[in-house]
């Protein structure tokens, strides 16, 4: 038997590796998804050498950009849950690239710094990444388009929906609202 128009064998052969998609039909959201997850993928494996996760590379990347934040101020940052960002930061702190010390302002807080270790691993990373992006065309409009993409969803629609979420300069907000190192109501 043939594929079909998504590329899957109905003759249900057995043994063969299953032939890839038709991706010229899927919906752009699916095309999206998809390179995310084999880009993460194979990203991952490069992280790997470095006992480094995508999501220890995240919350490195924004202890560097910030400088040094409490953890639940980190997981606001990065769209993850307490829990979470407890255990990313438990196995970053483990190999040396992260520290976890009191806040000297409020003694009831901890702040997370990246080490010079961390520092050097996260420079790793990017490097091993703009490696693995290079498959693509044009990474820089790739970036660009990505990063309109996030900033477009990640924000709430406006009251006035006329309203463009961008500023008067016609640039994009911040990935992430500037740094808060830690106030009152943080409470990790």
């Amino acid at each position: 038997m043939s594929d079909d128009a998504y590329g899957e064998d109905q003759g249900g052969h057995s043994g063969s590796p299953a032939p890839f998609p038709d991706i010229e039909r899927w919906p752009t959201g699916r095309l999206l998804s998809t390179a995310a997850r084999l880009s993460t993928h194979a990203w991952n494996e490069h992280l790997k050498s470095a006992d480094l996760t995508h999501a220890g590379f995240v919350a490195l990347d924004v202890l560097t950009t910030t400088g040094p934040l409490t953890p639940s101020r980190l997981a606001q940052i990065v769209h993850v849950k307490a829990q979470t960002i407890g255990r990313i930061l438990a196995r970053l702190e483990r190999h040396g690239y992260v520290t976890r010390k009191r806040n000297p302002k409020d003694r009831r807080l901890m702040l997370v710094t990246v080490t010079e270790s961390g520092a050097h691993v996260l420079k790793q990373a990017v490097e091993s990444e703009q490696q693995l992006l290079s498959l693509a065309l044009d990474t820089q409009a790739l970036r660009h388009d990505l990063k309109l993409i996030v900033r477009e969803l990640r924000t709430p629609p406006a009251e006035d929906s006329t309203r463009s979420r961008y500023h008067s300069t016609g640039q994009a907000e911040e990935p992430f609202p500037p740094a808060e190192v830690a106030g009152p109501e943080d409470e990790s």
